[in-house]
C-alpha cells in the first residue's frame, strides 16, 4: 500500500547515497583490509508506477465521449523580471467528442470569454464588449484548438490534458517521474505524482481505481528564470446532459463580428482586432 511507503523521489532523481567512510584501527606494520561493499542500486529516473499512472489517466480521458469539468485556476505572472503575482480564473468546459465544445472562462482583469465549437466553426466571444471572432475549423475539437493556437495564439485551459489524440504519448518526453504520496483533493482521495521534462516540471493528483481522473495539476515553467507556475483544481461530471444548441454560437442582439488578429497579439482577447464590414 502506498500509504505505508516512504515518500518517493519527487521530480529530480536523488544521487546515489555515499556510505560514510569506515575508520579502521590498523596495527603498525599490518595492512588494513576491508571487504568491498557492493554499490547500492540506483533509483530509476522514471518510476514505473508514475509512468503507468500517466498512461492510465490518458487512456481513460480518451475513452470519455461526454463530460463537463470545472477548473479553479491560478496563474503566476512575472513582473519586472522576477516579481511573481497570481491571477485567478475559473473555466467551465463542456465536451462531446469528437467535435463539440463550449468553454466559459471568468478571470481577473475582465478577461472573460466564451469559446464555442460545433465541428465546423470555432467562435471566440467576449461578453463585456459583445465582440466575437470566428474561424472555419472543420474536424475534431483538438484539431480546431491546435489550429487556433497556431494561427492566433489562442489559449485553452489544459488543452493537452483534456484533448489527447490517439497518437499522443504523455510519457515520451519524460526525463524523471515519481510517486510523492496521497492527498485529499475536494471530495476525492488522490495519488500525487511529479514529472519532469526538458521545459517544464509538473505535478498531477490522480484518482485511483477505475476512473483515474486528474483532480489537480501544477505546471512549473523552466523557460523563465522566475519559474512561474500554473495550477488548476478540477471537478468532473461524467454524465452531463447536452443538446446541440449548447455548442452552436448565436450572436446576441448588438454583437459585432470582428476578425482575429493574424499577428497573434490578441492572445486571450480579440478586442484588438477590427470589426468586419
Amino acid at each position: 500500500m502506498r500509504k505505508s511507503r516512504s515518500v518517493r523521489v519527487l521530480v529530480a532523481v536523488l544521487p546515489a547515497l555515499i556510505a560514510p567512510a569506515l575508520v579502521l584501527s590498523v596495527r603498525p606494520g599490518r595492512a588494513a583490509t576491508q571487504p568491498a561493499t557492493p554499490p547500492a542500486a540506483a533509483t530509476p529516473a522514471i518510476a514505473p508506477e508514475a509512468k503507468d499512472a500517466l498512461t492510465r489517466m490518458g487512456a481513460f480521458i480518451k475513452s470519455l465521449q461526454t463530460f463537463s469539468m470545472h477548473q479553479d485556476i491560478v496563474r503566476e505572472q512575472v513582473i519586472n523580471g522576477d516579481l511573481k503575482v497570481q491571477k485567478s480564473s475559473t473555466a467551465d468546459v463542456s465536451v462531446r467528442q469528437p467535435s463539440d465544445l463550449k468553454s466559459e472562462v471568468h478571470g481577473d482583469d475582465d478577461r472573460n470569454h466564451t469559446l464555442f465549437f460545433d465541428g465546423k466553426v470555432l467562435t471566440f466571444y467576449v461578453p463585456e464588449t459583445k465582440y466575437y471572432a470566428q474561424m472555419d475549423a472543420p474536424g475534431t475539437t483538438d484539431q480546431a484548438l491546435k489550429a487556433a493556437e497556431t494561427r492566433y495564439g489562442l489559449e485553452f485551459p489544459t488543452r493537452d490534458l483534456l484533448f489527447m489524440s490517439s497518437t499522443d504519448d504523455l510519457t515520451k518526453d519524460l526525463t524523471a517521474a515519481g510517486f510523492v504520496g496521497t492527498s485529499r483533493i475536494g471530495d476525492a482521495d488522490t495519488e500525487h505524482y511529479a514529472y519532469r521534462t526538458a521545459d517544464i516540471d509538473y505535478q498531477l493528483w490522480i484518482q485511483p481505481g477505475d476512473k483515474p481522473l486528474p483532480r489537480r495539476l501544477v505546471i512549473t515553467s523552466k523557460k523563465l528564470p522566475a519559474k512561474p507556475q500554473y495550477s488548476a483544481t478540477l471537478t468532473w461530471d461524467l454524465t452531463p446532459k447536452f443538446d446541440d444548441a449548447l455548442f452552436a454560437f448565436q450572436p446576441p442582439e448588438g454583437a459585432t463580428k470582428i476578425a482575429f488578429s493574424a499577428s497573434g497579439s490578441m492572445k486571450n482577447s480579440p478586442t484588438q482586432a477590427q470589426p468586419q464590414k
